[in-house]
């Protein structure tokens, strides 16, 4: 932890000038939160009630209201330092084994095209081992037909599966993003041939599309 108890971090906003103290006697029903909703849509300080009525402590609000004070209870200059921190902690390397099974990235599935479509081509190139796995006739086997495939999936915003991986079966799938734009899922849809004609797929990709940009959004991200 950056700091060795709340004190402490009340005291670095001191320091820092991101703090205001209140010693005016303040009611804590409805009062702090008026004063405290003000100061934060005005972009202010974080507050620090010392005059409770009703109480012996006092009362810190909107102490993470802005990034950079979010940042500094990180010990850290900015939300981005955080976040490198984070991924030298984190490894965000592709799994070799998902359920204690090989990750297959050739597999014709629309679902693994999406999340491998926005790698680099060199990436792409050392994941598709050749040869490729022939599922169905409809099955890309050659890795420079797929990231051709895969350039569509970019272009589009969605991949899909024209009976690649089963017979049969036709799915639709788009990327899912993190706060930094990184793929990380992917959401899809399904269905028989039967009931999913090739004239449908458009109007499918794009809603499958619309749902991961929404889910993507929710996740911090502002890539398109």
């Amino acid at each position: 932890m950056a700091y060795e108890s709340l004190g402490a971090f009340v005291r670095a906003l001191r320091d820092a000038g991101e703090l205001a103290t209140i010693d005016a006697p303040v009611d804590p029903r409805l009062e702090i939160a008026e004063i405290t909703d003000r100061v934060v849509k005005a972009g202010g300080p974080a507050l620090l009630f010392r005059s409770v009525r009703g109480s012996r402590f006092p009362v810190l609000t909107n102490a993470f209201g802005t990034q950079r004070r979010t940042a500094m209870a990180f010990g850290a200059a900015s939300l981005g330092e955080v976040e490198e921190r984070l991924r030298r902690t984190i490894d965000l390397a592709l799994p070799p084994t998902l359920g204690g099974k090989p990750v297959d990235f050739g597999s014709p599935s629309a679902a693994m095209h999406a999340g491998i479509a926005y790698l680099p081509e060199d990436r792409q190139r050392a994941l598709l081992v050749e040869p490729l796995v022939r599922f169905t006739d409809r099955t890309i086997t050659d890795v420079d037909e797929l990231l051709v495939e895969l350039e569509q999936v970019r272009l589009l915003g969605y991949a899909t599966a024209f009976e690649e991986l089963e017979q049969g079966l036709i799915a639709v799938a788009s990327p899912i993003r993190d706060l930094s734009g990184n793929v990380v899922a992917s959401l899809s849809a399904s269905g028989p041939v039967f009931r999913l004609e090739r004239e449908r797929i458009p109007a499918l990709g794009a809603a499958v599309r619309a749902g991961a940009e929404e889910i993507s959004r929710r996740l911090g991200s502002s890539a398109g």
